[in-house]
């Protein structure tokens, strides 16, 4: 059997728990917990004295440390489980709509699915050429959409990680949001814009101009009426959208249009030599 060490510290003593799953090598005031398997450090608790001894109540919640002081501290373990696999910096994550599954982005440029329940990758997803900078899951559960600092808006099917459309913009995106029913996407980043895309079409429908440096952080409030926005000019932003949809009337132009007396209905007319009638859905 092989061995491995692990640098860096000055253990005090090492404390072995009954199910070998996890290790607690105790070092000056503090108590390190390591996974035995790959000798990731899981925790790093800080006391007031060196620990002397370690116990794990038996549901893994919490931990009692002996000390030197004479006293004994009750911990509780925050971690749950470590995801291992990005090649880099893990820059994004989102939680699937039912909470069994998390969706990460990296700075390898992939998208990875995972399975929370044992901490195992379901798949990685790969088509950015950057690093991968916002990561959602729209409200069926049935997609992702991710962007980067390619410059792109990237859809995906969660279910086989096939890729389904991918929007270019003009500026490395650096955030993302989805509208609550998910047929909106938020994006903003280096050209210091905000922009509102109709996910099914991928058009852009709005966009708003205000903030002095790139944009690093957006927000859809609610109804997906409003938009808060933030960035390297120190500023919080607020906006009122105000596009409903898209309506891909001519691939070339449109020349004109007309609105029916009750409002209902659309006329367009385009480049492609025809008039054509449209409800208010852009049917």
């Amino acid at each position: 059997m092989g061995t491995r060490e692990i640098t860096g510290y000055a253990p005090l003593e090492i404390f072995r728990l009954a199910d070998i799953e996890d290790l607690a090598a105790g070092a000056d005031h503090h108590l390190r917990v390591f996974n035995v398997a790959d000798d990731w450090l899981l925790e790093d608790i800080a006391i007031p004295a060196p620990p002397t001894s370690v116990a794990f109540a038996p549901d893994d919640g919490s931990i009692v440390i002996g000390s030197a002081d004479k006293n004994a501290y009750v911990c509780g373990i925050s971690l749950a489980r470590l995801l291992t696999g990005h090649e880099g910096a893990v820059t994004a994550l989102a939680y699937t709509p039912d909470g069994a599954a998390l969706v990460s982005g990296g700075a390898d440029k992939s998208v990875r699915h995972w399975n929370l329940a044992n901490g195992q990758p379901i798949r990685s997803i790969s088509g950015h050429t950057d690093v991968v900078t916002g990561v959602a899951v729209t409200a069926d559960g049935a997609s992702v959409v991710s962007t980067s600092a390619d410059k792109t808006l990237r859809v995906w099917t969660l279910a086989s990680g096939a890729a389904v459309s991918a929007i270019t913009g003009a500026a490395p995106i650096r955030c993302l949001a989805l509208s609550r029913d998910s047929t909106r996407a938020v994006s903003a980043g280096d050209d210091r814009l905000v922009h509102v895309w109709d996910i099914a079409s991928g058009r852009e429908l709005e966009r708003f101009a205000g903030h002095a440096g790139v944009v690093s952080t957006i927000a859809v409030i609610g109804d997906g009426k409003q938009i808060l926005s933030g960035g390297a000019d120190k500023t919080v932003r607020k906006w009122n959208v105000a596009a409903a949809r898209v309506i891909a009337a001519d691939a070339t132009k449109v020349h004109d249009m007309a609105i029916s007396a009750d409002s209902t209905h659309i006329a367009t007319a385009g480049e492609d030599k025809r008039v054509k009638l449209w409800d208010l859905e852009g049917k």
